[in-house]
Parts: structure tokens; sequence; C-alpha cells
């Protein structure tokens, strides 16, 4: 009996027995105590590594995960414990070592599919959009013999990584499939709502924010965003439209109706993006957009709408020129032709000599300035 009492104390093996038995309990402080002992007692009992990293992976706590699984993984010289190892450095969002792992356990064993996978979104996070191309099609071409069952997640990427290689219209079928498999991934409305304007199908893009709204608490400020700018686009295509037509016969029918419906755009985005700059009146991009909006509604620019806000964007875009360097330009721009319509021969001048100090190849800055010199 004490042989047996002294062989216990010794030995890890009834400590990751324990262990199990807290963890069955849902004792999992416990759990963690008797593994630790385990390690502390022998550390060179690869089991213990295991159990630790498999439990902190059940906590969520990723990057303690990998660390325990990759010792693991050392003594055992087990390829599965690597490649879950890999996976941990994954979701610890460790992208460029999760992706060194795949490559060097693929070359080892070629034939586990699910590296591909795992190397897809991890090539994607890295946005290294044209290999994770190559490797989710791969590991989609191989799943029906590999034996992988597609997951949402997998149409969530592939979706991804096609927006990624610029190519949405195939995008989108790939992130309906991945909704309609998980209705709870919220970051596949956006994504969806990005594809739908690039495509420019702005309704839609609209229409699939709406749903996602339906499923949160409170809007998020950037999917309020990305409806104002739908609008926004959608007004300027309208716009767009309504001037050719204009051209082609400034008396043709329904002239009036296209100048109205494209108006009902902007004045729709400006409401989203003055809900932006509410809710972070430090942002310049909110400002920016209501200044595009604005400038929409008044193409004349002779009510000058736009100002308040392009005034906004210089105030809090210079603070950090470099980051705003392009919004600015902008801003200062519009102001420069503000200015010179009201004749306003320093402020315009101000305007347009900072869009030629922070572009110096931009050639509409300087056809304009000597446009202004020619006021009195």
């Amino acid at each position: 009996m004490k042989r047996l009492v002294i062989w216990i104390q010794k030995n890890p093996k009834p400590l990751i027995f324990i262990g199990e038995l807290y963890e069955r309990a849902r004792s999992y402080d416990l759990a963690f105590a008797e593994y630790n002992k385990a390690i502390s007692l022998d550390t060179t009992f690869a089991p213990s590594y295991y159990k630790l990293g498999d439990l902190y992976y059940q906590y969520g706590d990723n990057k303690n995960a990998a660390k325990f699984m990759k010792k693991y993984a050392d003594l055992s010289k087990s390829l599965s414990a690597r490649v879950k190892y890999a996976k941990y450095l994954f979701l610890a969002k460790e992208y460029d070592a999760a992706l060194f792992e795949f490559e060097d356990i693929t070359a080892i064993d070629p034939s586990i599919n699910i590296l591909n996978r795992l190397k897809a979104y991890s090539q994607y996070e890295l946005k290294m959009c044209a290999e994770a191309l190559k490797s989710i099609e791969l590991f989609l071409k191989n799943a029906p013999t590999s034996g992988d069952k597609i997951i949402a997640d997998d149409h969530r990427y592939y979706g991804k990584i096609l927006s990624c290689n610029k190519m949405d219209s195939l995008a989108i079928p790939q992130f309906m499939k991945a909704l309609e498999m998980d209705s709870t991934k919220l970051d596949v409305y956006g994504a969806l709502a990005d594809s739908y304007s690039k495509t420019k199908k702005y309704d839609e893009a609209v229409n699939v924010l709406q749903r996602k709204f339906k499923l949160v608490k409170e809007p998020a400020v950037g999917d309020i965003f990305k409806i104002g700018q739908a609008f926004y686009f959608k007004g300027v295509a309208h716009q767009v439209s309504y001037n050719a037509k204009k051209k082609a016969d400034k008396n043709a029918a329904g002239l009036q109706e296209d100048s109205l419906a494209y108006s009902q755009l902007f004045i729709k985005a400006d409401s989203c993006f003055a809900i932006v700059t509410s809710k972070q009146p430090e942002g310049v991009i909110g400002h920016v957009y209501r200044g595009k909006a604005n400038a929409g509604l008044d193409p004349d620019t002779k009510q000058g709408l736009a100002k308040p806000h392009y005034e906004s964007v210089i105030a809090l875009g210079s603070l950090e020129v470099e980051k705003n360097k392009k919004y600015l330009i902008e801003a200062h721009y519009y102001l420069a032709y503000y200015c010179f319509l009201q004749k306003d021969k320093a402020c315009a001048t101000l305007h347009v000599d900072k869009v030629i100090e922070y572009d110096p190849t931009n050639t509409n800055a300087p056809n304009l300035k000597k446009f202004i010199e020619k006021l009195p």
C-alpha cells in the first residue's frame, strides 16, 4: 500500500485522471490545477500538455491552447497534434505562424485536406488573395473524397476570398450560402452588402443590412455608414444618367422626376452619414461623405450645402495630414471652387494652394487657379 501511495504521489497519470473527473463535473479551475500538478511532477509527460491545451481551447484562450499543444506535439511527435497546434495558432490570430505550420505539415502529408481549408483562411487574413483562392478551391475540390464536411465558414471565407480577388459577382452566392447555413454570422451581412455595392446592386446592399439590423440590439455605426454609401452611390448613378439624358435633350420627358429621384437618394444618404458623425464626431470619413452627399444635392455648388461638412473635414483631417490627405484635397478643392463662384479671391486662393501643396501632380487645381487669379 505504501508503495502504491508513493507511486501515485510521483506519477502524473492519476492526476490526469482526477483532472478529467473535474472536467466532467465542470469544475474547470480544479482541472487546471490537477493538470499543472501533473506537469510539475513530470515535465516530459506529454498528455498533461494536451489536456491543458484542450482545456484552454474550451475556455476560448487560444494563445495558451497553442502554447501547450505545441509542447505536446514536440514531445509526442504526433502529426495530428501539430495540426491541432496550427489550428489554435489560427484561432489566436497568429496567422503567419499558423501558415508556416500548415505549409510544413502539408509537405509531410499532402493528403490532409483540412490543411487546405486552414491555409486558405490564414492566407486571406494575411491578404494573400491569389494564394487563398487556390487553397480554398483545392479544399472544396478534394472535400467529397476526403470526407471533410463543407461548413458555413467555408462559404464565408470563399466569398471573402473571391471579393478580395475582385470577383464580387461570384462572391455573392457564396455569402448567401453561408447565411443559409448559419444566419448568425453577422460579418457576412456586411461582406455581402459590400459585394452588392461593388456590383452596383445598391438596393440589395441596403436590404441585406436591414436584415442584419433585425438581429442586433443597435445597428453598428459601420453598417449605417454602408447603407449611406449604398444610397449615395445609387444617387450618383442616377445623377449621371440624368445629366446624360439632359445633355441629349434638355426637354426630355421625365427629367424632373429623375432629378427628384437622385435628390431623395442623396437626402437618405446624408441622413445616414449624419448619424455616423453624431456617434463619431472626431471621425473624418463621416464628414467627407456628408460633404459628398450635400454636393450631390447642390450640383452647381451655388448654395454651398457641402461647405460646413468639408470645413469639418479640414479641421479634423489636418490633425493627421498624411492619413487624411486625399480627403483634405477633396475638401480644399470644393471650397476653392465654391469661394471662386462667390468671387472671394483670398478664400479661393488659400484653398487651391492647399490642393497644389498636398498634390503637386493635380492637373485641375492649376487650371482653377488661373481663373481665380482673374478675379478682381
